[in-house]
C-alpha cells in the first residue's frame, strides 16, 4: 500500500511540473505577456519612493529602471497599450 501512495505522489508531483513547464514556456514565448508584465515592472518600480538617507535604494532604483526600461524596448517594440506612454515618459531618462 505504502508503494501505491508514493506511486501516486510521485504520479501527481509529474503532472504539475509538466503543466508549470509547459505554462512558462508559453507564457515566455508570447510577447503580450512580456510586455504587460514588464509594463506593470516599470511603473510599479517609479512609484517606490527612496528615501534620502538611503542612497544605496536609488542606486538599486535606477538600475532596475535601467534594466526594465532595455527590456520594454526590446520586448513591446511597436505594441501600444494603455500603459505605454506613462512607460516611455518613465523610461525618458534610463534609456
Amino acid at each position: 500500500m505504502k508503494i501505491t501512495k508514493t506511486m501516486v505522489m510521485v504520479g501527481v508531483a509529474a503532472v504539475i511540473t509538466v503543466v508549470l513547464l509547459v505554462s512558462n514556456v508559453y507564457m515566455s514565448s508570447t510577447g503580450d505577456f512580456k510586455c504587460v508584465n514588464t509594463e506593470d515592472a516599470v511603473i510599479k518600480r517609479s512609484a517606490k519612493v527612496v528615501m534620502e538617507s538611503r542612497p544605496i535604494d536609488q542606486v538599486k532604483k535606477d538600475a532596475d529602471l535601467t534594466k526594465y526600461c532595455a527590456v520594454h524596448a526590446k520586448v513591446c517594440g511597436a505594441k501600444v497599450s494603455d500603459k505605454t506612454p506613462q512607460v516611455v515618459e518613465i523610461c525618458q531618462p534610463y534609456r
